[in-house]
């Protein structure tokens, strides 16, 4: 099991999409699960913090095993 902060579409690779997805959900509150994915820093808010650090990661990609 593979996790790559960043990669909220969890396709394997930090994209665009999840960056837009991110900047979509912004200056809210994480009240599910599924909210949780969008809040990179984990402080309960899915805020400018959690965009520049998807931002910062756009291209990586996990390692194939």
């Amino acid at each position: 099991l593979g996790v790559l902060a960043g990669d909220v579409g969890r396709s394997g690779k930090v994209t665009a999409a999840d960056v837009a997805a991110i900047k979509a959900r912004r200056n809210t509150n994480v009240l599910t699960d599924a909210d949780a994915r969008f809040d990179l820093d984990a402080n309960g808010r899915i805020e400018d913090a959690d965009l520049r650090i998807a931002t910062s990661r756009a291209g990586r990609v996990l390692p194939r095993n």
